[in-house]
């Protein structure tokens, strides 16, 4: 990998980043959103891309559209030049002109990433000083959640599966916390969150966090929809999977493990799908009907 200069490594920036790292509808989103809310911070919200987030609803400085074709620009193993690095910084330093924070507190940023191109040894060595926690959610609900929104290029050709045995690894190895407990238990989701990133959260702020992730239903980035709830999501109660799919997560005895673990169930007959046609592993799939609020 490309040495990162050591003016990138310091500790004395005025502001502090924590990241999030997730696979796409893990929900990340509704997680940075309410971590931000209690400090008067602000969620750098994928802004290594795919997307130039310049334009609203996001405002973010041109710097960043700056960073997006940097990041592109690189392999996948040295994702974090000395030229993305520095343009990172250049967007959390204008990011943090945003922040409100307490008096005496430094501005707080949530740098959200659902994307697996940042390995957690690539992000530690370019930004030592910003802690990182990982997001897990039930692998079948998810690429449940993925089908029903038509995402099929987030998809992949084997239905997210390698890069979930990736998330797996991941969570040996990283602090991490699961999608369900924003709704079984908030307020120990959002102080391992806190803990995780080293900020240091009144019961208050705690509070806080748990209070809009219940009342804030985030989706798609920061896109909300006032009719919907994190209580009620919908690819959790009706399933779209093809069954060979479901059964490529379940046969897998390192996820099903973690499934256990996680407290999810690894039945088939939980996951009743609608489906009965197999897919075909390998290809991409095809369009479908894009039902909403997945």
């Amino acid at each position: 990998m490309t040495p990162i200069p050591a003016h990138t490594t310091g500790t004395s920036r005025p502001y502090r980043v924590g990241w999030l790292f997730s696979l796409p509808r893990s929900g990340s989103s509704v997680a940075a959103y309410a971590a931000a809310e209690p400090f008067g911070g602000i969620v750098a919200d994928e802004i290594f891309g795919p997307w130039d987030r310049t334009a609203p609803p996001y405002d973010y400085p041109p710097v960043q559209s700056d960073l997006v074709r940097a990041f592109k620009a690189r392999p996948d193993d040295d994702k974090l030049s000395p030229e993305v690095v520095e343009l990172a910084h250049a967007v959390f330093a204008k990011l943090a002109e945003r922040c409100n924070p307490a008096p005496g507190q430094v501005p707080s940023i949530v740098c959200k990433h659902p994307h697996w191109v940042i390995s957690p040894a690539q992000q530690k060595a370019a930004f030592p000083d910003q802690p990182s926690i990982h997001l897990a959610r039930n692998p079948i609900h998810r690429v449940n959640s993925l089908v029903m929104r038509g995402w099929n290029e987030a998809i992949g050709t084997y239905y997210g599966y390698g890069q979930y045995r990736q998330l797996v690894e991941r969570f040996e190895n990283e602090p991490g916390v699961v999608y369900d407990d924003i709704r079984r238990d908030p307020e120990s989701f959002f102080r391992a969150v806190y803990a995780a990133w080293g900020w240091d959260a009144s019961a208050a702020q705690v509070r806080g966090a748990a209070e809009y992730a219940r009342a804030n239903y985030h989706a798609n980035s920061k896109i909300k929809d006032a009719n919907r709830s994190t209580d009620a999501v919908l690819s959790e109660s009706k399933i779209m999977l093809p069954p060979n799919v479901i059964a490529l997560y379940l046969q897998d005895k390192r996820i099903v493990a973690f499934m256990q673990r996680m407290g999810w169930s690894t039945d088939a007959a939980d996951y009743p799908t609608t489906e009965t046609q197999d897919a075909v592993l390998g290809v991409v799939p095809g369009p479908r009907t894009e039902p909403q609020h997945a």
